[in-house]
């Protein structure tokens, strides 16, 4: 049986008729086992779809970072230290470095705000990892599902076994490179992918 978790996430999103022809096939009773194609079709057409390429660089790549969840309210805004521009969520972060906005918080269009808020200390993950550099194609990664109720999918490396790294955070941060080098240390530790304008940080998911 071949990895469909990982051939699911190849190539384009499946079509719709072609899911509902294969449906049709299975409630009049002519499917009795799935092919491994089949199952990559029907599994592929429930993923969640491929972030847009449009926000791949600028204050917009920053954006994607930045938190949804109302109750962390110091994350749910960009944030300028007067030199470089962060975006974080508490799992991931982006970073432009000397884009020397003023210092203080921005909405995700770039105005400045001034919410009651303090921005976390976030210099302890921006160190750099002391580790030789780790380099990998995106497209040749093997992909796993560790959601539950919903797909959760999550890129697994061999040099870093029982972590792998949220598959969506690594398609934003890498802002459509397939060829990486990520600077990981332990597999538990931050991984950091940097560019010649800034960073991008993403900690691990225990498998």
């Amino acid at each position: 049986m071949r990895d469909v978790t990982t051939e699911a996430t190849r190539g384009k999103k499946p079509k719709k008729q072609d899911v509902f022809m294969l449906a049709k096939r299975l409630a009049r009773g002519e499917v009795e086992q799935f092919t491994d194609e089949e199952r990559a079709l029907l599994y592929g057409y429930f993923l969640p779809r491929v972030p847009k390429k449009g926000a791949t660089s600028g204050p917009e790549w920053v954006a994607r970072a930045c938190s949804k969840d109302e109750t962390r309210k110091y994350l749910l805004y960009l944030h300028s230290d007067g030199r470089d521009l962060v975006g974080t969520d508490g799992h991931r972060l982006h970073m432009l470095s000397r884009l020397n906005w003023p210092e203080g918080f921005y909405n995700l269009a770039g105005d400045p705000i001034s919410p009651d808020v303090r921005f976390p200390n976030i210099k302890p993950i921006l160190e750099r990892p002391s580790a030789p550099p780790m380099h990998v194609k995106l497209s040749e990664t093997k992909v796993v599902d560790c959601g539950t109720r919903e797909p959760m999918l999550v890129y697994v490396f061999d040099e870093k076994p029982g972590v792998g790294i949220n598959k969506r955070y690594m398609d934003e941060a890498a802002r459509g490179l397939d060829d990486l080098r990520l600077d990981w240390g332990e597999p538990e530790t931050a991984c950091h992918l940097r560019f010649d304008d800034g960073l991008a940080v993403i900690m691990p998911m225990r498998l």
